[in-house]
């Protein structure tokens, strides 16, 4: 089981720089930070730096529900910070025991003209960031439909990027290497035209290379009741959209509050390796659902 210490750091900080509200959270080892600012539109952005490197710069966040848009007109009614810091065991996986050791920023925000609630919690490790949306129980929300979710990944420059093509089906494909701006470019890459996969549009994870020192890989984590992330590429500088899988009326999740996203994740490392020795995807996942979890055998297995 996981024990969780509540402790306030000076790692959790806020400002209001003119009209806007910023509030932000650093790693327990100070090196990473998420940013998020609302500007004076009531429109929330968030931005992340690794070794004070701003490599994601200001993002939107956001959703279009059906007959409503929670793109902005917000106002944040308070915050709360916290660390976690714990240790649980697993079952499987390269370790028996897992450290969960995170500073983690909740931010409560109202829409102004409807007075729909809606709280970001985000998540600060040693080895990357994560953030979620929740819908408290309320009033002025219960059954939705989620048509569009607005979350970006604006990236500083056309970065060295490891993708493969979204097509709704499987992950078993070819790998691409590409700079940010050609990513889902199925002229210069495609090559079995007869195959519907979808133009200008990856899979998760798909990995970053921002310099010698600093690779990221965005993925998700905790994907319960709720469609799975593509990234369109926007072709707007060097920015990827979250695009849900539909179903085949359109609509991408029907829901009820209280509700909560998956976790968006970016995984951060020195390289690749460090991507591959990270815990963060299985901190962020539910605990095992299971008891009594003797009758697990594990082994080690190398081959194909």
């Amino acid at each position: 089981m996981k024990h969780i210490l509540l402790l306030l750091l000076p790692l959790f900080m806020a400002c209001s720089n003119q009209n806007n509200i910023v509030k932000e959270v650093a790693s327990p080892n100070l090196k990473n930070k998420i940013v998020f600012e609302l500007n004076d539109a009531g429109q929330l952005f968030y931005s992340i730096s690794s070794n004070n490197l701003e490599f994601l710069q200001p993002s939107a966040l956001g959703f279009e529900l059906k007959n409503k848009s929670l793109k902005n007109n917000f106002k944040m009614l308070s915050s709360e910070v916290k660390t976690n810091n714990s240790t649980w065991e697993t079952v499987w996986g390269p370790r028996k025991t897992v450290k969960d050791y995170n500073n983690q920023l909740t931010l409560h925000l109202q829409q102004k003209e409807t007075n729909i609630l809606i709280d970001i919690i985000a998540k600060s490790f040693d080895d990357g960031i994560a953030f979620r949306y929740v819908f408290p129980k309320q009033n002025n929300l219960s059954d939705f439909v989620i048509i569009d979710e607005l979350t970006e990944f604006n990236f500083k420059e056309d970065y060295k990027t490891w993708w493969n093509f979204a097509d709704y089906d499987n992950y078993e494909k070819v790998y691409y290497n590409s700079p940010i701006s050609q990513v889902g470019d199925s002229i210069k890459f495609k090559r079995r035209p007869e195959k519907e996969e979808r133009s200008n549009m990856a899979n998760t994870p798909t990995t970053i290379e921002v310099n010698d020192n600093l690779v990221v890989s965005i993925h998700e984590a905790d994907l319960t009741d709720y469609a799975g992330m593509n990234l369109l590429n926007t072709l707007n500088g060097f920015k990827f959209k979250a695009h849900l899988t539909p179903w085949l009326n359109g609509d991408l999740v029907r829901a009820s509050t209280p509700f909560q996203s998956p976790w968006r994740t970016i995984q951060i490392g020195k390289n690749p390796g460090d991507l591959v020795e990270s815990d963060i995807l299985m901190n962020l996942n539910p605990e095992c659902a299971y008891e009594d979890t003797s009758f697990i055998e594990t082994y080690k297995y190398i081959g194909i």
